[in-house]
């Protein structure tokens, strides 16, 4: 959902807030909507850009768009005049040269990076977002530079500002490709901020939509899903990562913000040794919870932002996935042998969370050999 916040005066009729602004808008969700401001409204705090300070307002009325309003909105989607890419380009672009052998989730704040690492170099991203807006505190200060020593291409789950804002934050992801869906106009809403990121991307780099008719493409160690919802959150790109051949191990499940259930390609208990929880422990479609394999090593790994405005992991989130023997310390007690990581779990020295997972029992933590100077040594295993 994207709001159009007007400070004219408004149509008769309007809809007034009920309760609160934020349950309005969630009542709204995936449709334009129009924000009157009044002095004598509810208060509300108006961003209006992804890393500044909130603004005090007050909202006197909200209403959906008009139907040409909507339709001119529409118009604006900066994807409409972009046709799908090819099989045999996204083949291409994700053909990594070299076999990945580990899987970082980065500590980014309130949002969602992942990193695909190889020679202590990472060969792809899955998402390059972080906290915005309500949450910008939330991003690490000492994370000041990715590692871009390969040029990595960037895979997007979907279009929340969390998954893919750090791209203001190191620019030269804009000469990079990006795999982004398409989502529909109903299910996913592009503003003119998403347009400054996809023109820059087309200026330096290339952008390649994910075919609408590719439900799933397995390359190499990467397989990535269409998922089937119709969210924003559920109706976009999943990605799988299977161990290099010469391990006897399970694969690793980074769903974005898609519950277990909007996933196409779900392989159920035991089938993955690692999973980066949904949807940074927040709500999603998840009524039945893959299990661990047994005897073998395993992590679920949260991505969230320490005291984040969502409120991320929910205790009914990290308590069910506890349950499904994802042991958590927040839940079981000692002597469990805890296989949950938090990114929010900052190390100090040097004030930083990243995860790191490699298939292996071995403690030992991977320090990036990047010749850009980046801060993404892991810190957790």
């Amino acid at each position: 959902m994207q709001s159009a916040v007007q400070r004219s005066a408004l149509p008769s009729s309007p809809k007034s807030p009920g309760g609160s602004v934020g349950q309005t808008l969630l009542d709204l969700e995936r449709r334009w909507v129009k924000i009157n401001l009044a002095g004598d409204g509810l208060p509300a705090n108006l961003f209006d850009n992804l890393f500044g300070a909130a603004i005090p307002v007050r909202v006197g009325a909200i209403r959906p768009a008009l139907p040409d309003e909507s339709q001119f909105l529409d118009d604006l989607d900066p994807l409409s005049g972009i046709d799908d890419a090819s099989k045999e380009e996204i083949e291409h672009a994700l053909a990594l040269a070299s076999v990945v052998e580990e899987i970082a989730v980065y500590d980014v704040g309130q949002g969602g990076t992942n990193g695909l690492v190889t020679g202590r170099e990472v060969v792809c991203y899955f998402d390059f977002g972080g906290g915005v807006a309500s949450n910008t505190a939330t991003f690490p200060n000492n994370l000041l530079r990715f590692c871009q020593c390969n040029m990595p291409p960037i895979i997007l789950s979907h279009w929340d500002h969390d998954h893919w804002s750090s791209e203001g934050r190191d620019t030269r992801v804009h000469a990079q490709t990006w795999i982004v869906p398409r989502q529909t106009s109903h299910g996913s809403k592009r503003a003119p901020h998403h347009s400054a990121l996809i023109r820059a991307i087309q200026a330096k780099g290339t952008i390649l939509i994910w075919p609408s008719n590719l439900y799933s493409k397995r390359i190499g160690q990467l397989e990535v899903s269409l998922c089937r919802g119709s969210s924003k959150n559920a109706s976009r790109l999943a990605l799988t990562v299977f161990p290099p051949a010469e391990l006897s191990a399970m694969p690793v499940l980074l769903p974005a913000d898609a519950g277990y259930d909007d996933l196409r390609n779900c392989l159920g208990s035991g089938a993955y040794d690692a999973i980066v929880c949904p949807h940074h422990g927040g709500h999603s479609n998840s009524p039945k919870i893959p299990s661990p394999p047994l005897g073998q090593h395993q992590r679920l790994i949260y991505s969230y932002g320490p005291n984040n405005t969502y409120h991320h992991p929910l205790s009914v989130t990290y308590t069910d996935h506890d349950k499904a023997r994802w042991l958590d310390k927040r839940v079981t007690a000692p002597p469990a042998s805890y296989i949950v990581r938090n990114t929010a779990d900052r190390v100090v020295p040097p004030d930083l969370g990243h995860v790191g997972f490699d298939w292996t029992t071995s403690t030992s933590l991977t320090g990036l050999g990047c010749a850009s100077g980046s801060n993404l040594d892991v810190q957790q295993k």
